[in-house]
């Protein structure tokens, strides 16, 4: 059940590659580059803290997809986050 559901697939998509795109393509045409743009895209680029699954309990919010999202963005960064530095 972890594997399942688009809304998980969508929160990895957005937080892993969209994102930092965005970031690198706003930062390229600011003209920064260097260590500054690197550093910067790849913080953006990181898995969602397990706090994510902590505050949703607290503020009464969905803590299953929330772990979830953790879990499953943790094990993407294996694959994304070298794509986003080598893209930087």
């Amino acid at each position: 059940g972890v594997f399942s559901g688009k809304y998980i697939y969508y929160g990895a998509a957005l937080r892993l590659v969209i994102l930092p795109l965005i970031v690198i393509a706003v930062l390229r045409l600011l003209g920064l580059g260097g260590i500054l743009a690197g550093s910067l895209a790849v913080a953006t680029a990181m898995p969602a803290a397990a706090n994510t699954a902590l505050f949703a309990n607290k503020f009464n919010g969905d803590v299953l997809l929330s772990s979830r999202l953790v879990g499953i963005t943790t094990l993407l960064s294996i694959i994304t986050l070298p794509v986003i530095i080598i893209l930087v």
